[in-house]
């Protein structure tokens, strides 16, 4: 659902959440029952669609292929036509990303009115690719879809990619020495915003890392903060992903809007955004956190030396667990890349809960997947290290700041809270609801305050 109000041509319309009508529906919308609906839409309608809808996009238009990844779908009526529409799609969507890419990294500007409008097209075919998942809403009913493509990873495999790392203590973030080069874009300029993108390799994991940057025209070197997205986000199609950076932005941040592993452009073939998280776990999340962690390093270090300002961390569900290892390991980064603050908008406690209690994972049977594959929950306690904050951050815990929803069964308050707690975080940079995991995450009126809480944390760093 989208908080904000698009009047037709414009970019920068104000966010609906600071209007006295989108407040009214942050307040009757958002409410702990609002969780029960989202959860189940995702896990019993979106997962389903979009892994019927990956399989029809790594089938290339091959209706034999499609069948052999999905036989479940193999009577599906007019499913010649369906496979060939999504091929359709995806093609359309290539060229418009290569045009794209070719304007906005070129070694001359083609110009404002130029650079619109290959944004235009490449945000048109990605959406239409994506709302290709509709075509497979009748399916739900024909056959039971698998909500993810399980590939559950063995202890063995757990061993040889991250065993090495649990010795290293926090050094198992740190990034590469020196830093990678970081590639900026062209920039679009709106009505009070300069957009442009962010491109490096991996320090981890292929593919490259991108970012999406907004930053304010009317101030001069402002404060940063490196925003981390939750699992399954996609910038390009969920507008949620703009309210956020527009709020933080109308605070007078530059925001850099990471593009997580395995989402959006760094999606792999025959995979949605996020999945193979979820599908290969727990190596899955083992190697999304070590990325994560290091690329959040490494944009900081880039924002810091666009004029020395002040830069924080935040992100929200699976972001925020993100940026609170990345808060627990900062001693061992190089100083550059250490957040002077950070927003952590609906923080975790730990992967143990999350994969074997959570709402979203227990819906998707991930325990079962686990228990299938050999795996016993005490075997993950050794591989918690890699995941949970389990250091203190060295950061002053009054630069801390927190949204949490207090029936949040997805990440689960009171291991968070307790996290929280232990760190020190003062009660008044803690906001607190009787609201869910979506409920918090996609308030942006409700949020706005722990924004501005931030903004002036990092207006007040020297």
């Amino acid at each position: 659902m989208s908080l904000r109000k698009i009047r037709p041509g414009s970019q920068t319309a104000r966010p609906v959440a600071r209007q006295p009508v989108g407040r009214l529906l942050g307040a009757s919308l958002y409410r702990p029952w609002f969780d029960e609906v989202a959860t189940t839409a995702l896990t019993e309608w979106l997962f389903p669609m979009s892994r019927a809808w990956a399989a029809a996009v790594a089938a290339e238009g091959e209706v034999a292929r499609f069948r052999q990844a999905l036989p479940e779908l193999g009577r599906l009526s007019s499913l010649d036509q369906i496979v060939a529409r999504v091929h359709e799609r995806k093609l359309q969507h290539d060229v418009a990303a290569a045009n794209w890419r070719a304007a906005m990294f070129a070694a001359n500007e083609p110009g404002q009115r130029e650079l619109k409008r290959l944004e235009r097209q490449r945000r048109l075919a990605a959406f239409r690719l994506a709302a290709e998942r509709r075509r497979f809403l009748p399916a739900l009913w024909a056959a039971a879809i698998p909500p993810v493509n399980w590939r559950i990873a063995s202890l063995a495999d757990l061993e040889a990619r991250h065993g090495a790392r649990l010795t290293a203590g926090a050094d198992a973030f740190a990034p590469p020495r020196p830093m990678p080069a970081v590639a900026r874009s062209h920039a679009i300029e709106r009505k009070d915003l300069r957009v442009y993108w962010l491109n490096l390799p991996a320090p981890a994991l292929s593919p490259p890392c991108w970012a999406k940057v907004y930053e304010p025209l009317a101030v001069p070197n402002p404060p940063t903060v490196v925003f981390l997205h939750g699992i399954g986000v996609e910038m390009d199609i969920w507008p949620q992903t703009r309210d956020v950076a527009n709020m933080l932005a109308q605070q007078g941040l530059r925001v850099i809007q990471h593009e997580g592993l395995w989402h959006g452009r760094r999606c792999e073939a025959g995979w949605f955004g996020g999945e193979q998280v979820l599908a290969t776990a727990p190596l899955g999340l083992l190697d999304y956190m070590q990325a994560t962690v290091m690329e959040a390093a490494i944009l900081t270090a880039w924002a810091r030396g666009q004029g020395g300002g002040p830069v924080g961390i935040g992100g929200i569900s699976l972001g925020a667990l993100s940026a609170q290892k990345a808060l627990s390991v900062a001693a061992a980064l190089p100083a550059a890349a250490r957040p002077d603050a950070a927003l952590l908008i609906a923080p975790g406690g730990g992967l143990r809960r999350i994969a074997l209690e959570s709402a979203l994972t227990v819906r998707i049977g991930l325990p079962q997947a686990l228990a299938r594959h050999g795996w016993r929950p005490s075997d993950l306690e050794r591989w918690l290290p890699l995941v949970d904050p389990v250091a203190a951050p060295t950061l002053d815990p009054s630069r801390i700041v927190v949204a949490m929803g207090t029936v949040d069964h997805i990440a689960h308050y009171d291991d968070a809270r307790r996290v929280i707690q232990d760190w020190g975080v003062p009660p008044g940079n803690v906001r607190l609801a009787r609201k869910g995991h979506f409920s918090v995450s996609l308030d942006a009126a409700w949020l706005e305050p722990s924004a501005r809480r931030l903004a002036a944390i990092l207006r007040q760093t020297g």
